[in-house]
């Protein structure tokens, strides 16, 4: 199993809290996670915060290669070249995608600096992490629509997919985009859950936690939510492992 949605660091956003990789790793071990995605805490405060950030999280990947994965997130509204170069940076030290939160940095995905993120992620060869349901309106997954069908070569894995209602945009956009996924922490109902599985395939649904108060929450979900054993192996680890490019270990899942 695989949790795709976990954050490291101190969030200088949303709520009081200050996550250390000996806390990851020992909730890991307690709901038998085999490995997790991590993103840097949330910080819109400065370059240098974002920076020291997104290096804790590729140091915490680099001391345990089979179990941590990481990707970065950085302000989106930066100029074209210095977003590259940022994002660039992490890449060569092995993180495998790229988070943008709507409400963290007030993006518009329909702007300038939509097309830039997209840009970015089809230069580099990275999938996209955007979290959808969270400052509306501009987290409203619709407004992807476009950005999603000029770049069918980009992985889009919409973040708290059904958040805040959104779940009939967030349909919409899988039915139509075949590069679409849907990450599921704070998100949908068991119900639900099931529905996306059965209808759009377990290769499409990601199970996520965003906290670890959520982990054992999430793992229920999946685990008794009325999928197959089969849809289980996707949705809890073989998905996210396709979409960042994993191969090693695939079979473990």
């Amino acid at each position: 199993m695989i949790d795709a949605h976990l954050h490291l660091g101190e969030d200088l956003i949303f709520d009081d809290v200050d996550t250390t990789e000996e806390e990851i790793l020992g909730e890991m071990d307690r709901c038998g996670l085999e490995g997790a995605v991590i993103y840097p805490a949330n910080s819109n405060v400065s370059l240098e915060a974002e920076r020291e950030r997104n290096e804790r999280v590729a140091a915490f990947c680099r001391r345990y290669p089979e179990r941590i994965y990481g990707i970065c997130q950085l302000n989106p509204n930066y100029e074209r070249e210095m977003y590259q170069a940022e994002v660039e940076r992490y890449k060569e030290k092995g993180l495998l995608g790229i988070s943008v939160n709507p409400q963290v940095y007030g993006w518009d995905p329909r702007s300038y600096h939509g097309q830039i993120v997209f840009e970015t992620a089809a230069r580099l060869e990275l999938p996209l992490f955007i979290a959808v349901g969270v400052g509306l309106p501009l987290g409203q997954p619709l407004r992807l629509y476009d950005l999603c069908q000029a770049y069918p070569q980009v992985p889009v894995v919409l973040v708290h997919a059904d958040k805040s209602y959104c779940g009939h945009q967030c349909e919409i956009l899988v039915g139509e985009c075949a590069n679409i996924y849907l990450e599921t922490s704070l998100g949908p109902n068991m119900r639900l859950l099931k529905k996306y599985v059965e209808r759009y395939g377990a290769d499409r649904v990601i199970m996520g936690s965003c906290t670890m108060t959520q982990m054992e929450h999430s793992i229920y979900m999946h685990e008794h939510c009325g999928i197959t054993q089969e849809q289980k192996k996707w949705t809890m680890g073989k998905t996210i492992k396709k979409v960042l490019g994993i191969e090693r270990g695939m079979e473990k899942c």
